[in-house]
């Protein structure tokens, strides 16, 4: 098989095919068990995604866990009392803002 339609992965070297695109997920992500949320992430994440796309997941895991991880504890949505709309919303407003003041910064550097 050629690069176009096979995966090594780079942790075990285990050669894989790639998934097509458009398969969907075998099962809803909140009805997994602990173990096929393992296989599924290892697969998608050593042995599918790219370089830039593995940083990309290691930019959220970090967030996750070493931010969220010391302000909330160990996350459980089942259970955490967050408001997340509201929590999002926050959130995005306050993109918005860092993008407007980046954005004028750059224009008073001229």
């Amino acid at each position: 098989m050629s690069e176009l339609y096979e995966r090594r992965c780079f942790v075990c070297g285990q050669v894989t095919p790639r998934r097509d695109a458009q398969e969907p997920a075998a099962k809803p992500i909140a009805s997994m068990s602990p173990g096929d949320v393992d296989r599924e992430l290892h697969a998608l994440v050593f042995d599918e995604a790219g370089f830039d796309e593995r940083r990309v997941m290691l930019f959220v895991a970090r967030r996750l866990v070493a931010i969220g991880q010391r302000s909330y504890g160990l996350l459980d949505i089942a259970t955490d009392p967050r408001n997340f709309p509201r929590e999002r919303n926050e959130e995005i407003g306050d993109l918005l803002v860092y993008a407007g003041l980046e954005a004028i910064k750059r224009e008073l550097k001229g």
